[in-house]
């Protein structure tokens, strides 16, 4: 099943529009419109006027992919440019399986900003990484809750969080599964001055994979993973059986990793 969140902005407007010229009527969305990619059923476009300036209108083209199994690329990709919001989203109880890509992929960049994304109880297999989020520039930003997920028999990592500039935190990773995937079961990155936090790292497995259980990543010059991997008196994690190591934290090149 699919459920549905709070609307999503993605493109706020900059200024007031009240223009009639002379009538009385200050009109409004002539274009606008959604429609399905010609060459992707999978793929919408929906182009959405916005005011850019007092009295001056624009047009926000943005891409919706969806899917989820079979797809050549990723199974969901959203990506967000320049200033759009991402709030209050839940992605529940949905399959990504065997797509070329990523099973769902979530990206932010320029000064967007993926606020209080919720990711729980869905299925990641035979995916390249099974979830993958990212900021891509030093204002980006992401906060998301991961819990109760399956990340198994992915290609590469089951999940993977690159903070590569901007910042994300992890509010909380509980309960979650990444079993038999190629390379990590669960890999987080901070590279190029990010910031990447780690809250509530409680109840997760690792067992089995390619390289690391967990793998945990600070590199370059004020690159910074805090936060902790388990809580006293919770649910242990449990890293076993993993070709490498089950637990690996890697600094370099002045990058940082610290407690919380």
């Amino acid at each position: 099943s699919t459920t549905f969140g709070a609307p999503t902005l993605l493109k706020q407007g900059n200024g007031t529009y009240n223009v009639d010229f002379g009538g009385g009527r200050n009109r409004w969305g002539d274009y606008s419109a959604t429609v399905v990619d010609p060459t992707n059923s999978n793929t919408f476009w929906t182009f959405q006027e916005f005011v850019n300036g007092t009295d001056n209108w624009a047009v926000q083209v943005t891409q919706l992919r969806l899917g989820g199994m079979g797809n050549t690329s990723d199974g969901l990709r959203v990506q967000l440019h320049d200033t759009a919001r991402l709030n209050n989203s839940l992605f529940d109880r949905n399959t990504f399986r065997s797509n070329g890509g990523n099973g769902m992929t979530l990206t932010a960049d320029g000064s967007a900003i993926i606020d209080k994304v919720v990711i729980t109880n869905n299925q990641f297999t035979g995916n390249a990484d099974g979830l993958y989020l990212t900021t891509c520039s030093p204002n980006a930003f992401i906060n998301a809750q991961i819990d109760g997920n399956t990340f198994n028999g992915n290609g590469a990592n089951g999940l993977h969080t690159l903070a590569d500039g901007g910042t994300i935190n992890i509010l909380s990773l509980l309960n979650n599964t990444a079993n038999n995937n190629g390379a990590n079961g669960f890999q987080f990155e901070a590279t190029n001055g990010a910031l990447l936090t780690l809250t509530s790292v409680i109840g997760n497995t690792g067992n089995g994979n390619g390289q690391n259980g967990m793998y945990l990543r600070a590199g370059g010059v004020n690159s910074r993973i805090y936060g902790s991997v388990g809580q006293l008196g919770m649910a242990p994690n449990n890293f076993g059986g993993n070709l490498q190591n089950g637990l690996f934290l890697e600094a370099n090149d002045g990058g940082t990793i610290a407690g919380p």
